[in-house]
């Protein structure tokens, strides 16, 4: 299993100790980490622009991950966290389950939970039923369901 590290500090990802750089989409198909990755058999392109490591432990859980590398000039670096354990993973291919509203606001809830409680984030910035943000100095940590889409996990976007 790929192990998954944060300094929530500097916004430093690492996926098995090699860095995971903020980079155009050419450039993190040719890079060191992609190319260990996909040696592994972990890295899968899932649609334009989105790769997707099935499965790496992030301080004992297991998540899914989504990277969006820089692919247009309005979109930023955006890696999505899916805890696997949780009910939303759960009911992913069940539009009525990933669609019920009680259960992404729990999914929310215990995530940001455990975020918290993994590191020292103090109050956030913004908090609404659906979404938890902290501004942080190179970008934003958002724990939150979409209202359209029903996409939920934790958001790491850099500035």
């Amino acid at each position: 299993m790929i192990n998954f590290k944060i300094n929530v500090v500097n916004g430093k990802v690492e996926l098995d100790n090699k860095c995971l750089l903020i980079q155009r989409e050419e450039e993190f198909i040719t890079s060191d980490l992609y190319k260990y990755l996909e040696s592994e058999n972990k890295m899968q392109k899932l649609i334009p622009h989105h790769y997707t490591v099935n499965t790496v432990l992030w301080s004992g859980k297991e998540f899914e991950i989504i990277i969006q590398p820089l692919c247009f000039s309005n979109l930023p670096f955006t890696v999505q966290l899916i805890y696997k354990e949780g009910g939303y993973y759960k009911a992913i291919n069940d539009w009525n389950k990933v669609s019920n509203i009680d259960m992404l606001n729990k999914e929310v809830e215990f995530l940001y939970q455990w975020v918290s409680g993994e590191y020292d984030l103090g109050k956030p910035d913004e908090k609404e039923k659906h979404s938890i943000m902290w501004h942080l100095e190179w970008g934003d940590i958002t724990i939150c369901y979409d209202v359209k889409s029903f996409n939920c996990g934790v958001y790491l976007t850099w500035n």
